[in-house]
């Protein structure tokens, strides 16, 4: 196989994103917005990715063709800070490059650093780091709502079997010197910290060095958020005769996630609105956990502009508890609190209603404040939930995320998400090398 430059990964996520469209009249302005990317994605890679030379791959790598007529699964790679120290080799000041194989889907060669034992690769992966969108079948995997245990559990064993293997050579004049390799299951990058200190091993199995990165490998997917039984109880102010309408936006993509209501059958408050409104926007767990439902009242007075009076933010993360707690699949109430648009007007309106969250990302990396992946262990990191995956490290040592200390699902939803802890919990997965 070929070298898969950006060429064809910019292809191979432009075929993925239209495949995933629902709607055909938003075709052009998503396309935008996948070449972008939710982490700057790969707009900005050939840049990142100047210092780096191409080496050919194995065959039997990842095609598109490989991917045709399933929608794989996407995640946001971005590597940087990459050094090393304590190299082994036959010089006593070797000429040391990389080369990197991330799952026989992005490979490359870094530039060489001459004369050092202690080489740091800045030009290859900058300053902002080497970002790339790495898609893999998951196996043929797919679900309409959001994954089973099972479901997550084939996934995990699928991931912890794709690797991103590290070479480092010294490069001399006719035959470069392999000093030793270091590999790292994906399912590890996906579910474990950003920081990673691993060891280079010869053929015989010696240490011939040591390797620094970060690394983060966020999960994304095309969340959608059905609303349903929607009803404006009450506005912060009087003077505003409806029908009255709503728009629902995410605060992750509020120019293209956007739907709205027909208007009421009612003129004042309470109104009731009957439509199943859905938003769909491109979205990792950690993005989601941290954002809003956004939710706009509209006046439609007669042939009149609708005119913005109210506004709601409905916070996600205790939603998604409430719907992993139901088994994933079920609508939860929420009320919240709408907003006068009026400076100065602290009033507080009341709109109510059901949602369901569909297609959740699987996989999150863990929070870290410090620590990381060192050789053979997990030092320190903070779960998102208590039902995520974990590092299969950290699942053979009988770890489970609530043990780490959840950011969401501590105190009043803890009880609530306790019960399913091991709706997405698996074990007897093997060490990371």
């Amino acid at each position: 196989g070929c070298w898969r430059g950006l060429g064809s990964e910019r292809e191979l996520s432009r075929r993925i994103g239209s495949g995933r469209r629902v709607a055909e009249s938003r075709n052009a302005a998503r396309a935008g917005r996948e070449e972008r990317g939710p982490r700057e994605g790969l707009a900005r890679e050939k840049e990142r990715n100047r210092g780096g030379r191409d080496f050919p791959t194995q065959a039997g790598g990842t095609t598109c063709s490989r991917m045709a007529g399933h929608v794989p699964f996407l995640f946001d790679v971005t590597m940087s800070n990459v050094r090393a120290d304590g190299i082994v080799s036959k010089e006593r000041a070797p000429d040391c490059y990389l080369k990197v194989n991330f799952d026989e889907f992005k490979t490359f060669k870094t530039e060489t650093i001459k004369d050092s034992l202690t080489p740091s690769w800045n030009k290859t992966f900058g300053q902002d780091g080497l970002c790339f969108r790495y898609t893999t079948s998951g196996g043929g995997l797919s679900w309409r709502d959001n994954a089973t245990a099972d479901q997550v559990q084939s996934l995990c064993s699928w991931m912890v079997k794709k690797h991103l293997t590290i070479q480092i050579w010294n490069a001399n004049m006719f035959s470069d010197e392999y000093i030793g390799e270091c590999r790292v299951d994906l399912l590890t990058l996906c579910t474990g910290p950003s920081d990673y200190t691993l060891n280079f091993n010869n053929a015989e199995g010696r240490v011939t060095g040591h390797l620094y990165l970060s690394l983060t490998m966020v999960q994304i997917a095309e969340v959608s958020i059905e609303a349903s039984s929607l009803r404006l109880s009450s506005l912060p102010e009087d003077g505003h005769p409806g029908p009255f309408s709503l728009v629902l936006t995410s605060n992750l993509d509020r120019r293209y996630a956007e739907s709205k209501t027909n208007p009421s059958a009612e003129a004042w408050c309470p109104a009731s609105f009957h439509d199943d409104v859905l938003v769909r926007f491109d979205s990792s767990l950690r993005d989601l956990s941290e954002s809003t439902l956004n939710i706009a009242v509209y006046s439609a007075l007669g042939d009149k502009k609708p005119d913005k009076i109210a506004t709601s933010q409905v916070p996600l993360a205790p939603k998604i508890l409430e719907c992993h707690a139901a088994g994933g699949h079920a609508f939860v109430d929420f009320t919240a609190q709408v907003n006068s648009r009026t400076p100065g007007n602290t009033s507080k309106g009341s709109i109510s209603g059901r949602m369901k969250i569909h297609n959740l990302p699987v996989f999150t990396p863990l929070y870290m404040s410090e620590g990381g992946f060192v050789v053979d262990s997990v030092v320190g990191g903070q779960s998102l939930y208590p039902f995520v995956p974990l590092p299969p490290i950290l699942q053979a040592k009988g770890k489970k995320a609530r043990d780490l200390n959840p950011k969401y699902g501590a105190g009043g939803h803890g009880a609530a998400a306790a019960a399913p802890q091991d709706h997405h919990h698996h074990h007897h997965h093997q060490h990371a090398p």
